[in-house]
């Protein structure tokens, strides 16, 4: 069962329906990263012992196509990093 969701940017928000599932796997995909974030940014002070964090790299396919993208690792710090997210309709042949 899909349930709408609300996504609330700079410029204004986006609604769109979204299953409870995926919303779950989106929500552990971002906890994974804050925990990456958080990691380096306790790293922050020792620039030579400072690790590479994985990519946040998540993709949902279902009324929507929705991806979320998020490097850390070209940030010049975890307080500066920034997430892409793609928005789009499917759209049967």
């Amino acid at each position: 069962m899909t349930q709408p969701i609300t996504l609330n940017l700079a410029d204004g928000s986006v609604r769109f329906s979204f299953s409870g599932a995926a919303a779950q796997e989106l929500k552990t995909a971002l906890d994974e990263l804050m925990t990456a974030l958080k990691s380096t940014a306790s790293e922050a002070g020792e620039p030579s012992r400072r690790s590479s964090a994985s990519a946040l790299e998540h993709r949902y396919t279902g009324d929507v196509f929705l991806e979320v993208f998020c490097n850390p690792n070209i940030w010049p710090s975890p307080f500066a990093a920034k997430v892409l997210i793609t928005l789009g309709t499917i759209v049967s042949a």
